[in-house]
């Protein structure tokens, strides 16, 4: 080429050979890539193999060991012993796996999975601490069941096996009808028990013949509360003045596992511990603002409502000062006047800020996490909705109740805050009320009010529905004269405080 097109043919031939050099290059690069992705995929292929084997080798140890153990019983087992759980073997022969196409390499990390059958030793109950069952009330808690691998695994009836033996006065009594029922979840079985007579149900449940954790254990099933009864057997403790079983205006109360009473006796500007049986245990506090009412939280913790000083106080079981938080504001972690608080399940405390108009939510620590306010929640008009939080309390499932002590009835409110529901208006007739203040929900779930203006307890059920009405204005034993708050036994018992009577009542 000549002339002209001499320049033009070597700029493109040096084009070309940029571009071989790019090309070269840009190969070295992707074989590169290609190479460290095939290296990674044989890595993944022997990581997989290694992890299948250890799995492989764990049900067999754990099957073998399973055997073992019952070889060892059947061979301790004395002339007259029981062998009605040691004759069928407590274990079986699956063990297999599952091998997909080939063309799902792609997906090498699930390409193969081991299963096993349910093994006993992994199961779990999912039973609360403290639960109580009551005569002709069904009582049902959740059988979670895994394999050797710890996955959850289906089994067939025949393979749960539930035995319930009540121990109670009546000898003849039969033990309770019981029954297991699969659940929508994989792995989760529903038993549900019905007592027919007050006791201790030994509850026991096996899988193949082997307990599972947890069991056997005990449940205690009690009476249910009759609350047509309530003010038949009143007893009374304390009266007007300053010494060790004496109050003057007391507000808060809460009682331990033990049926021992924290209570907050405001005008004397202490904290009084005393056993229901009416025994004096200890006192603590001085002059200040008065405390408006107690909880208990871990380790027995006292929380004390400080209400005119807007803040939180938290002791010791002994009265011994742990801290404080919270001062007078709007902002998070401030109050303006504190009146009731209540620990639930989960270890969040609860803070009804009163002229705050919201409940805030803390850890037992003091910690601020969150707080409830109408005002903050969309469908609802204004602070009016939520004008004057008084007494609070945790139910079993988590929802928080609160009375509103200027709009005359008490909110029930979801866990998450999500929701609210509105319960009662002003009035003096069933699910009526006037001034509501403190609030329980007892071991059936029945919530109870008190009214400080119709001086009187109410009982609704757990779905609010009116059940009793206890209590009039006066000072005889029985009667009430502005009850401030109330509390629920072990035994079921109410202890109620009656304020202005300057006495706390069982009833």
């Amino acid at each position: 080429v000549g002339g002209a097109g001499q320049p033009a043919v070597s700029g493109a031939i040096e084009r070309l050979e940029q571009k071989e050099n790019s090309v070269a290059a840009q190969y070295d690069e992707v074989a590169q890539r290609v190479r460290a992705h095939f290296r990674q995929l044989r890595d993944l292929v022997a990581e997989r193999e290694s992890q299948l084997a250890s799995a492989l080798l764990q049900v067999k140890t754990l099957k073998l060991a399973t055997l073992q153990e019952q070889r060892a019983a059947l061979m301790e087992a004395g002339a007259g012993a029981d062998l009605t759980y040691l004759l069928q073997p407590w274990e079986d022969e699956r063990l297999f796996s599952v091998q997909p196409p080939l063309d799902l390499a792609r997906l090498v990390r699930t390409s193969c999975a081991v299963y096993s059958s349910a093994c006993a030793q992994f199961c779990r109950l999912a039973l609360a601490n403290g639960d109580k069952a009551f005569v002709g009330k069904p009582f049902a808690f959740r059988l979670l069941v895994f394999d050797h691998l710890r996955q959850p695994c289906t089994v067939s009836a025949n393979e749960i096996d539930l035995h319930l033996r009540l121990d109670c006065a009546d000898a003849a009594a039969l033990n309770p009808y019981g029954q297991v029922q699969p659940l929508s979840f994989p792995g989760q079985y529903q038993v549900t028990l019905v007592p027919e007579r007050p006791g201790r149900i030994t509850v026991n449940l096996r899988l193949r013949g082997r307990h599972v954790p947890g069991s056997p254990f005990v449940l205690p099933a009690l009476e249910a509360r009759d609350y047509a009864q309530l003010g038949s057997d009143v007893r009374v403790i304390g009266r007007q003045g300053d010494g060790d079983l004496e109050f003057n205006r007391p507000w808060g109360i809460c009682a331990d596992n033990a049926d021992n009473l924290v209570i907050a006796d405001r005008s004397n500007n202490q904290i009084k511990i005393v056993h229901s049986s009416g025994s004096f245990l200890r006192k603590f506090g001085q002059r200040g603002e008065g405390p408006a009412s107690v909880c208990l939280g871990s380790d027995k913790r006292i929380y004390v409502a400080d209400k005119d000083n807007h803040r939180v106080q938290v002791f010791t079981w002994t009265g011994q000062f742990i801290r404080v938080f919270g001062k007078q504001g709007k902002g998070p972690g401030e109050f303006n006047y504190p009146w009731d608080l209540a620990v639930g399940k989960a270890g969040r405390l609860a803070v009804a800020d009163s002229r705050n108009h919201r409940i805030q939510l803390f850890s037992e620590d003091g910690d601020y996490v969150t707080e409830f306010s109408i005002a903050r929640s969309p469908g609802f008009a204004g602070i009016k909705s939520f004008d004057c939080p008084r007494g609070i309390v945790f139910t079993s499932s988590g929802q928080l109740l609160c009375t509103d002590f200027n709009l005359h009835r008490f909110l029930v409110i979801e866990s998450d805050f999500s929701q609210v529901r509105f319960m009662g208006v002003e009035g003096q007739g069933p699910g009526q009320f006037c001034r509501p203040q403190g609030i329980a929900v007892d071991l059936e779930g029945n919530i109870i009010i008190c009214e400080a203006r119709n001086h009187r307890l109410q009982i609704l059920n757990s779905r609010g529905a009116f059940v009793r009405a206890f209590g009039s204005n006066a000072a005889k034993i029985g009667q009430l004269n502005r009850p401030a708050c109330v509390c629920v036994l072990s035994t079921g018992q109410l202890a109620v405080v009656d304020s202005e009577n300057h006495r706390v009542l069982l009833l």
